[in-house]
């Protein structure tokens, strides 16, 4: 008989790829990390953050946007919500 619960590696997956399935796990999800450069897009006036995150292997780029909506969500007194268009969260 197969055990009902079984641990294995999402690299091993088959179907969906394992991209999709990191994705749907933990699109949600934050990152922690130290700001080492800001940048922009050279196009836009939009400005970049390069942030350093423990456990990554290569330094990650956000909107600053981003950053800043994630910032005003937690610290937002309750019943505020953030700006329409805004994605609430970094992750």
């Amino acid at each position: 008989m197969m055990a009902t619960s079984v641990q294995f590696r999402v690299r091993d997956v088959i179907h969906p790829h394992p991209v999709e399935v990191m994705i749907e796990l933990f699109q949600n999800s934050s990152l922690q990390g130290e700001v080492i450069a800001t940048t922009h897009n050279g196009l836009e006036s939009e400005t970049f953050l390069v942030v350093r995150v423990p456990k990554l292997s290569e330094p990650v780029i956000v909107p600053a946007d981003c950053i800043e909506a994630y910032v005003k969500q937690f610290t937002a007194a309750e019943g505020d919500c953030l700006p329409s268009g805004k994605s609430g969260g970094v992750g």
